[in-house]
């Protein structure tokens, strides 16, 4: 058996409809006691995915120190067919100023994609969602970015991709703008740009919307706007409907993995970074023979909503009221992180529901915003008791309440969607695994 770190190791390959494309060999040798089980989130090829896991796997270690021993630990990574990294979600990496990159907008630079980016981006969407013909639907999403019909046609085109006979339905019920609003409309109500939040005024504790205005109103000057730009962010709202559509898909494939390979005595650790977050989630959801020991949610790019107590129920309200998790779920957030914090909401956003996200939360992404993500806010909307606040520090292994949700407020040591190495995973997976 392979590797990771000084542990034994097997990687799950998974393709887009959730089959297993890896042999079945055993998970883990005899005598092991606990199972990492982690995902990535955005696109990463096996050896990317392989450095992520190690990294989780020696910041645990690191920080778990001498007690180890009486554990035999084993660890199974997951490969699954997810898109490329689009650090503002909404529109074409160059676009926008990345923080990380350190750039400044052109205030000269035209108002509108230019017709060679929508080509590029296009023929991207195509080939990542599967549609023939990708010469034939990069002059589709040419004309539709003139409106009306050749915007109905191109809309049709993006929903047969995605749209697989009977799956999904979770997905289309929050996503339902994109599969009822006329393409025509839906690519009109998407030129005009959502608002930018301004930085705030004041003192700010790091931890509420203001932090992200500041993330964002500091960094971000200005949106596209116009035909072409408006067919770029349809094209972002149907990627990550897909995203979240496969990430459910593979995770309740990998139940089935689990539930059949997987003792009862052997305590499950279950452990997502990003859209791997909702794999791991609807894993948990989904298993039917046992229970999870722990389930840590590092920058996880779904609902904040997703354990909610309130009506309607989160997706993922079973994990709760079903006591599918024993131990510890962790759930890191910090609206450091932009991706989730506001990019995450605006792609959540379809039809005349941008106006309305405003108008209803007072700022995109906020812990008032019904599309905020889970990796900035938080879990939101549960009952009291099932759910602990705390405030994370780096190298601190934070003291997770078994059976509940513990948010970690991540500011001070996370300080971007991607910024998941050892030193500041490890601690968090070791609570997790800790309090299991």
């Amino acid at each position: 058996m392979d590797e990771l770190s000084g542990l034994p190791f097997r990687m799950l390959a998974f393709d887009k409809d959730g089959d297993c494309l890896t042999r079945k060999d055993p998970l883990f040798p005899d005598g092991t006691t606990d199972l990492l089980v982690l995902s990535h989130g955005w696109k990463n090829d096996e050896d990317d995915a392989r450095a992520l896991y190690a990294g989780f796997v020696e910041g645990m270690l690191a920080a778990a120190g001498p007690v180890l021993p009486v554990r035999r630990f084993a660890v199974v990574g997951i490969s699954w067919p997810s898109f490329r990294f689009r650090s503002d979600l909404t529109l074409l990496p160059d676009d926008f100023v990345d923080p990380d990159m350190g750039g400044a907008a052109d205030a000269g630079a035209a108002t509108d994609l230019s017709r060679a980016e929508l080509e590029k981006y296009a023929a991207e969407v195509a080939a990542e969602l599967g549609i023939p013909n990708i010469g034939a639907f990069v002059g589709n999403a040419r004309a539709a970015a003139k409106g009306s019909e050749a915007a109905d046609a191109l809309v049709e085109q993006l929903r047969d991709a995605v749209r697989p006979a009977g799956g999904h339905a979770a997905e289309r019920k929050e996503h339902a703008p994109l599969f009822k609003t006329p393409g025509g409309d839906l690519v009109e109500e998407l030129v005009p740009p959502p608002p930018l939040p301004s930085p705030p005024v004041g003192d700010n504790d790091g931890g509420d919307a203001a932090g992200l205005g500041s993330a964002i109103g500091g960094a971000f000057k200005r949106w596209l706007t116009g035909g072409r730009a408006g067919v770029a962010r349809l094209f972002n709202q149907f990627t990550y409907y897909e995203m979240k559509a496969r990430a459910g898909t593979v995770g309740k494939a990998l139940a089935g993995i689990l539930d059949a390979r997987c003792p009862a005595e052997v305590r499950i650790h279950l452990i997502g970074h990003s859209f791997g977050a909702r794999l791991v989630t609807a894993a948990a959801n989904k298993l039917d023979q046992r229970k999870v020991a722990s389930l840590t949610l590092l920058q996880a790019a779904f609902s904040h909503n997703a354990f909610s107590a309130a009506r309607p129920t989160g997706a993922f309200r079973g994990v709760i009221t079903a006591g599918k998790v024993d131990g510890p779920i962790i759930v890191t957030h910090t609206h450091n992180d932009t991706a989730v914090g506001f990019f995450y909401a605006v792609a959540s956003l379809a039809s005349g529901e941008v106006a309305a996200g405003v108008a209803l939360s007072r700022i995109i992404g906020g812990p008032g915003d019904s599309h905020g993500g889970l990796g900035a806010n938080g879990a939101q909307r549960l009952v009291a008791a099932e759910v602990f606040q705390l405030t994370g520090a780096l190298g601190v292994v934070p003291d997770a309440r078994k059976g509940r949700v513990t948010n970690v407020l991540a500011d001070s040591f996370i300080k971007n969607h991607n910024d998941v190495g050892a030193a500041n995973a490890g601690p968090i997976i070791w609570a997790a695994v800790r309090g299991a």
